[in-house]
């Protein structure tokens, strides 16, 4: 799973298969998009990692779970 800060995309590839990144499966996988986001999260927030901010806003960056149900920033 690739998650792009500037746009809260969550992208999801088989690297096995496609070592380039060229085929995002998340629309095919939303379940296992879901699951890798919320895991992601959970061990962020265990380990206290600060999400950066935007410049221009002050506002932080979504968490991998909340970009799944927000609008983008």
């Amino acid at each position: 799973m690739v998650k792009g800060h500037r746009t809260s995309a969550l992208e999801l590839y088989n690297l096995r298969n496609d070592i380039g990144e060229q085929q995002n499966l998340a629309g095919q996988y939303p379940k296992l998009l879901k699951s890798l986001a919320a895991l992601l999260t959970s061990r962020l927030k265990q380990w206290d990692a600060q999400m950066p901010t935007f410049k221009k806003t002050g506002r932080p960056v979504l968490w991998p779970e909340d970009a799944l149900t927000q609008s983008k920033p």
